[in-house]
Formats: structure tokens, C-alpha cells, sequence
């Protein structure tokens, strides 16, 4: 018979298992057993793609996209351009556009002299008969102030000038306004304008200038056309000079609009201050076009000229005409922001008559 267990038996099971036990495995595991998960394992992952993807570029990329646009684009044109657009630049101009050149009234010669300047173009003086107009233009033989049709500007009463025959005379030409005024920069007690405190003024004047600008005068070639207002032409622009040399009488006229802006007109001519984007420039008046109005003018003792559009926006987004800073000779006048105007006292102007 066997030999004893040297252990008792275990109490028995109360009830038989419902399987039989697991045969054991014929050598202990390397490592216990992992505990359980807590939660299921996450789903399998999807199929590979059909191509692999791209390598990173090497550089990052500059800046983000720009945001998308507020309007959506409009639609293609229905048929295509007869020519192909012209592609950009490479680089931006060395220098500020040109401005465009328009013809007025000039006295050039007389007599057939100088050789180089006959025959003579349209609005151009002194004829003495068609063969000293070019082309199929014709000799104008005026009395006084008779005006050349075709022709912009204040003619000089004793010369006749080459017309284009086809032309139709102004039935209002412009005449002189005996209220006319100079348009001076506003000065007061305490304001310290260059370096000082003293009194000093400086008024509107008409420049002729090579190229749009906002700075020194003669950084884009500007210089003064004539003694008057007279001398003044359609694209010129306006810079700022001593108001008491009476070597120069530059005057102007306030022009009221209903239910609109104020124009401003040189006197004695049909030319009014116009806006291009910041610059100024003299333009054929026209009270339709939005870039001749500024807010009306109640007190002709101080005000600022701001655009008509602008006249309900902040100092700090609206445009004030001024002058670069502190005035000196020979600034050409421009828009700059209201708010800087104030703070370097150029904000306002004046009539001043002397």
C-alpha cells in the first residue's frame, strides 16, 4: 500500500466544478502574470494609404495665408481680353509717377519769333493768322476779354491764340471775385513753430511741380509758375509760401454747395483744390466729383479742411490739408491724419487778407 500524504487532504469542494481543471502546463511561466486592463483595448487602426506621405519641406513656410475675403470674387468676364494682361513688375518705380500734362492758355511768341516755337499749338499766343497755327488749327483774333473756345484758363486781353475750330467757348467763363482772400496757415499766441515763438505766416500758393509728393518742395522739383493766381494750371499743386511778399498774390474763393461740401477755387480761374489719394492738385471744379468737396466752412477765422466724407470720423482716422510739421517755406500741402495736425498745431487755416 502507498505511504501516507504527510499533509491531510483539503476540505472537499461543497458542489463539483462545472469544468474539469485546466491541465497544468508542463513548465512554470518566465514572468507572472499582467494584470488585466482596465478598459478594452482602443479600435485597430485604419488601413494604410494609397501613396506615402509627402517629407516635411525644409524651411518653414513664411506666414500664414491671408484671411479669406469679406465679398466673394466676381465673376469672369464673358468673353476673354482681345490681348494678354501684362505681367507685374519685378520691382516697384525708383520714383513717384508723373503727373499728366494738359494744355492752357500760353504766351510764347510773337511775330514768328522764337523759330523753335512756331507754328503754334492749341491755346498757345501771339498769332497773327491761321499759317501760324499748326495743323488745321486757327489764328483766334479776340477784342478784350473774349473767350477762346476750347481753351482753359484767364487769356491775356492783347493776344490772340490758335484754337481748334471745332471747339465750343465756355458761355460762363470765369471772372475775378472781388472777395477773393489768401489762405493762410492759423496761428496763435503760444504756438512754437520752428524754434520759436513768434508770429509767422505762411499762405497757400500754387506750385508747379515734376512728381506728386508731401515733403520739401524741391525734392520733387517744384517751383512757382508766375506772380499770380492767373499763372496757375490744371495739375499743379499747392505748397506753402511767406503770405507778406507781395512779390506773389495767390487768392482763392470759397465755393457753397447745398446739402454738400465746399469747394475751393483759385479766383479768377475755374481750377479747384482736388484730392489724389494723399496729395493735392488744382482740377477743372466740378461740384459732382467728391474729391473737390470739403466740410463746410462756417467760421472763415479758423477751420480745418477735411474731406467732405470724412467730416464725421475720428481725429484719429480722418485726414486734415496741411503741411509736413512745423510749417517752413516751400511744403507742399497734403492730407495727413487730423489727430497729428492738432498735436503739431497745423490743423487749422484761415482767410487773411492784407
Amino acid at each position: 500500500t502507498p505511504q501516507p500524504t504527510p499533509q491531510p487532504t483539503p476540505v472537499p469542494t461543497p458542489q463539483p466544478t462545472p469544468q474539469p481543471t485546466p491541465v497544468p502546463t508542463p513548465q512554470p511561466t518566465p514572468q507572472p502574470t499582467k494584470p488585466p486592463t482596465p478598459s478594452p483595448t482602443p479600435p485597430p487602426t485604419p488601413p494604410p494609404t494609397p501613396r506615402p506621405t509627402p517629407p516635411p519641406t525644409p524651411q518653414p513656410t513664411p506666414r500664414p495665408t491671408p484671411p479669406p475675403t469679406p465679398q466673394p470674387t466676381p465673376p469672369p468676364t464673358p468673353q476673354p481680353t482681345p490681348q494678354p494682361t501684362l505681367p507685374p513688375t519685378i520691382a516697384p518705380s525708383a520714383a513717384p509717377s508723373k503727373k499728366p500734362v494738359t494744355t492752357f492758355f500760353e504766351e510764347i511768341g510773337n511775330n514768328g519769333l522764337p523759330n523753335n516755337v512756331f507754328p503754334l499749338k492749341q491755346c498757345q499766343g501771339d498769332c497773327d493768322g491761321d499759317w501760324e497755327c499748326a495743323g488745321d488749327l486757327v489764328c483766334a483774333e479776340r477784342n478784350g476779354n473774349e473767350p477762346v473756345a476750347g481753351c482753359i484758363g484767364i487769356a491775356n486781353t492783347s493776344i490772340d491764340y490758335c484754337k481748334d475750330p471745332n471747339a465750343v467757348a465756355d458761355s460762363n467763363p470765369v471772372v475775378d471775385d472781388p472777395n477773393s482772400f489768401q489762405l493762410r496757415l492759423y496761428w496763435q499766441q503760444g504756438y512754437f513753430w520752428q524754434e520759436t515763438p513768434e508770429e509767422t505766416w505762411w499762405c497757400m500758393e500754387c506750385a508747379k511741380c515734376d512728381e506728386y509728393g508731401l515733403e520739401d518742395g524741391a525734392m520733387h522739383g517744384c517751383k512757382t509758375p508766375g506772380p499770380t493766381g492767373s499763372s496757375c494750371r490744371e495739375g499743379y499743386n499747392i505748397w506753402v509760401r511767406n503770405c507778406k511778399d507781395r512779390r506773389r498774390d495767390f487768392r482763392f474763393n470759397i465755393l457753397k454747395n447745398n446739402r454738400s461740401g465746399d469747394q475751393i477755387r483759385v479766383s479768377g480761374t475755374n481750377l479747384c483744390l482736388s484730392t489724389v489719394e494723399r496729395f493735392l492738385e488744382l482740377r477743372q471744379c466740378d461740384s459732382s466729383k467728391s474729391r473737390q468737396l470739403w466740410a463746410p466752412i462756417n467760421n472763415q477765422n479758423r477751420f480745418a479742411l477735411v474731406p467732405y466724407n470724412q467730416r464725421t470720423w475720428d481725429e484719429r482716422f480722418s485726414e486734415c490739408l496741411s503741411q509736413l510739421h512745423h510749417p517752413k517755406d516751400k511744403e507742399v500741402v497734403g492730407l495727413h491724419q487730423c489727430k497729428e495736425t492738432r498735436d503739431t498745431t497745423t490743423i487749422y487755416w484761415q482767410e487773411y487778407r492784407r
